[in-house]
């Protein structure tokens, strides 16, 4: 999961009892079946927009893999 972070984190997240808020874009990608690498440091994704790490991604990762899918 990649999130996009403002430069002032405090713009970002809102942690209470009750919640956790993020604000700004989240994507997610799975790396099932990627090649393996022998880098050790740094490794390039590209991750579909179309991939948000919203309620109705998450919703849908956990269906999938309730039924037996992957993510």
């Amino acid at each position: 999961m990649v999130v996009v972070v403002p430069d002032d984190p405090s713009h970002w997240i809102e942690q209470s009892d009750e919640r956790l808020l993020m604000r700004y874009c989240g994507f997610w990608l799975s790396l099932r079946n990627l090649p393996e690498t022998a880098n050790t440091t740094a490794v390039r994704v590209q991750i579909p927009r179309a991939q948000r790490f919203d309620v109705a991604g998450l919703t849908a990762i956990m269906d999938r893999i309730s039924q037996g899918g992957v993510p």
